[in-house]
């Protein structure tokens, strides 16, 4: 992995390129502390519970595509 990300970095002359991964994990580390916080209400919490559950059930998901 290693070796692919630094031949991707001398090929596309990218100084900065590991900074782009850190970001997005800090982003992600962000995002995940504010889903588990008050911050976000309620609704959205049981949307993400639905989705969840609907991308995990394989017998949902064809429900859902019917009434689509």
């Amino acid at each position: 992995m290693l070796a692919a990300t630094r031949q991707i970095k001398d090929t596309l002359n990218l100084s900065e390129f590991h900074h782009y991964r850190y970001a997005a994990h800090i982003l992600n580390l962000a995002i995940e502390a504010a889903l588990n916080s008050s911050i976000i209400p309620d609704c959205v919490k049981k949307l993400r519970i639905f989705i969840s559950t609907i991308r995990n059930s394989p017998k949902q998901m064809d429900k859902l595509k019917e009434f689509f």
